[in-house]
């Protein structure tokens, strides 16, 4: 995967949307098994929130870790 571009990379992922609570809301499943939220405000496009998580060693899924947006005080649901 360090040879692609991340244009390809994030064509060749599978990709989910939806749209709840005024919201764009987009799930990316990488073909290593990392995965990527982003939500999206309808009126402006901004993107509000962008949150990572990557399996671990073992193959469990791991917590999600926001990149960019306000990290929730409790656990981050899925």
């Amino acid at each position: 995967m360090a040879d692609e571009s991340w244009l390809d990379i994030l064509k060749s992922s599978k990709k989910t949307a939806l749209i709840h609570d005024g919201k764009r809301k987009i799930h990316f499943l990488f073909t290593d098994g990392k995965e990527m939220t982003e939500e999206y405000d309808l009126k402006t496009d901004e993107l509000i929130v962008r949150k990572w998580r990557h399996k671990s060693t073992l193959g469990a899924q791991g917590q999600w870790e926001v990149e960019v947006g306000e990290p929730l005080s409790g656990p981050v649901p899925s």
